[in-house]
C-alpha cells in the first residue's frame, strides 16, 4: 500500500498550473476505452473541480450519431479520475447535471482528505494494466467468484451487469451479431469512418493501430472483430458474455452507465481477465432494440461485452493530457 501511495503527492492547487496528483489523475483518465479509440473527451481545471466535457469533434457519425457511445466512454474517463483521486487520498463528489456548456457532462469536485481502502489502491493500478484485447480467447472458463465481482462492480456504480450464460440467449446474441455486423459492412460511410480510425501510422496518437485488431467472427458470431475485414477465423464459444444495462438512455445514466462500465473492466483487469466489446450490438438500432427485447428485457443495453483469456497485447495510443485539457 506504501509503495502506491508513494506515486501521489498531496493535492494543493496554485493558479494556471496543474500540480502532481491533478495530472496523474487526468494521466488516468485518459486511458478510459472509447469507440474506434476515438478519446471524445476534454478535461477543464479549476480550483477545487475538475469538469469532464464531451468533444463533440470526435463522435462517430456513422456508428454513434446520437453521441451515447461517446457519452458512455467520458464516464469511463470519469470513474478514471475518480479512481486515481481517491488513491492519492482525495475525497470527491460528482455532479452529473453540471451547469453551464452543453458539453459538460460532470464536474468532479475534490471535496476533502480520503483514506484510501484496498480496493481504491487496486483500482487505481488496474488503469494502466488495462485494455481491450481484440484476440480470440481461450477456452478457460471465467471462475464464479470472478463473475460475481463484475457484477457487484456494476452495481456499485448505478448500472447492472446481465451475465449471458443460457445457451439459448448466446444463440440469440450470436444471431443479432451476425445481422449487425452485416448491416455495418454494408453501410459505406461506417466502413469509411472504420478505416479511417483504424491506423497503420505510428505517430499517431488515436485510432486502432493494425496490429493490433483482431479476426472476423466465425461462424458463431461472437468473436471480437471489425466488420469490413473478410478474414476469418474458426468458430470459438466465448467463456463469459456480459451486457451493460442503464435505467434509460439520458445523458446522466449513460455517464453512469460508463463509470459502471469502467469499474467492471478494471475488476475484470485485477483478476486476471481481459474483455472486449461486442460494439455492433449497441450500435446498429434494429440489434440493439432486439437485444433488449430477447436478451435484457429490462433497462437499456449500453454494452456488450466479452471476457475471458488470451494472448497478451498492446495498448492503444493516448494523446497526452496537455491535448485535452486545460486550467481555467
Amino acid at each position: 500500500m506504501g509503495e502506491v501511495r508513494t506515486k501521489y503527492e498531496v493535492f494543493t492547487m496554485t493558479t494556471g498550473q496543474l500540480t502532481d496528483v491533478i495530472g496523474t489523475a487526468l494521466a488516468s483518465a485518459i486511458r478510459a476505452p472509447s469507440p474506434h479509440n476515438t478519446q471524445p473527451w476534454r478535461f477543464e481545471v479549476r480550483p477545487g473541480r475538475i469538469d469532464v466535457l464531451l468533444d463533440r469533434h470526435r463522435i462517430l457519425r456513422a456508428a454513434d450519431p446520437g453521441g451515447r457511445e461517446a457519452r458512455l466512454a467520458c464516464g469511463a474517463a470519469l470513474f478514471n479520475l475518480r479512481a486515481a483521486l481517491h488513491a492519492a487520498g482525495q475525497a470527491t463528489a460528482v455532479d452529473l447535471r453540471p451547469a453551464g456548456k452543453p458539453e459538460r457532462v460532470a464536474t468532479v469536485w475534490l471535496t476533502g482528505a480520503h483514506t484510501p481502502t484496498a480496493e481504491d489502491l487496486m483500482l487505481a493500478m488496474a488503469v494502466e494494466q488495462r485494455h481491450t484485447n481484440r484476440r480470440v480467447f481461450t477456452g478457460r472458463p471465467v471462475a464464479d467468484e470472478v463473475r460475481d465481482a463484475l457484477v457487484r462492480a456494476a452495481v456499485l456504480e448505478g448500472g447492472g451487469l446481465l451475465v449471458v450464460d443460457d445457451p439459448a440467449r448466446l444463440d440469440a446474441i450470436a444471431t443479432l451479431l451476425a445481422e449487425a455486423q452485416d448491416r455495418q459492412r454494408q453501410d459505406a460511410e461506417f466502413c469509411v469512418e472504420l478505416s479511417y480510425w483504424t491506423t497503420s501510422f505510428p505517430g499517431r496518437d488515436d485510432g486502432v493501430p493494425v496490429a493490433l485488431g483482431g479476426p472476423r467472427p466465425g461462424a458463431d458470431g461472437l468473436a471480437a472483430a471489425s466488420p469490413c475485414r473478410t478474414d476469418t477465423v474458426a468458430p470459438q464459444r466465448l467463456p463469459l458474455v456480459g451486457v451493460l444495462v442503464s435505467p434509460s438512455d439520458t445523458s446522466q445514466d449513460v455517464v453512469r452507465a460508463g463509470q459502471a462500465l469502467q469499474r467492471v473492466l478494471l475488476t475484470g483487469t485485477s483478476a486476471g481477465v481481459s474483455a472486449s466489446f461486442l460494439s455492433p450490438l449497441t450500435e446498429v438500432g434494429r440489434a440493439r432494440r432486439a437485444l433488449r427485447a430477447q436478451v435484457t428485457r429490462i433497462g437499456q443495453p449500453q454494452a456488450v461485452l466479452r471476457f475471458g483469456y488470451g494472448q497478451q497485447t498492446a495498448p492503444t495510443p493516448r494523446r497526452p493530457v496537455r491535448a485535452v485539457s486545460r486550467p481555467v
